[in-house]
């Protein structure tokens, strides 16, 4: 038994579809992924470059930039970081440095501080603490002031 002729218009038609089907888009860089290494850890992680043995990443935990050879990574990402372009990872900006991390942890914590010493300012009855807590917000103000310049000079190296 023969079967009937498909209409033209069906082959039309599909021929259409393909021809207006976007392309599948390449993975391009920066790319975040989760990454599993050989031995099932997972890393979360912003892909900065690669080259043909190894990927450059930022982790996403703690911001810290580093090299990681692709060997060390299970199959499945291995196959998918090789549709990455192979592209150098940009420069280490002053941003990305521990001692600006560092420093700005240490504003981090002194406008913690600030903030826990506004609140005891606002509740204490007793002149002599209320003095005392004004002069440690003074202080707190000014290592304030000073990390801030010192983090805008260090952004723009």
């Amino acid at each position: 038994m023969t079967q009937p002729a498909r209409p033209p218009a069906l082959d039309e038609a599909r021929e259409t579809l393909n021809r207006s089907a976007p392309p599948i888009p390449q993975p391009t860089l920066p790319a975040r992924w989760t990454l599993t290494d050989v031995e099932g850890r997972t890393l979360k992680a912003t892909i900065i470059g690669r080259n043909a043995t190894s990927i450059t990443l930022v982790r996403e935990q703690d911001g810290k930039r580093f090299d990681l050879p692709v060997e060390r990574l299970a199959d499945s990402d291995r196959r998918r970081i090789a549709t990455l372009p192979l592209r150098p990872a940009p420069e280490k900006s002053s941003m990305e440095s521990s001692y600006y991390r560092m420093r700005r942890a240490r504003l981090d914590e002194i406008q913690a501080r600030i903030d826990e010493v506004t609140r005891l300012i606002s509740t204490t009855s007793s002149n002599i603490q209320w003095r005392s807590y004004n002069s440690e917000l003074r202080r707190l103000y000014s290592e304030e002031s000073k990390l801030l310049e010192e983090l805008r000079k260090l952004e723009n190296r």
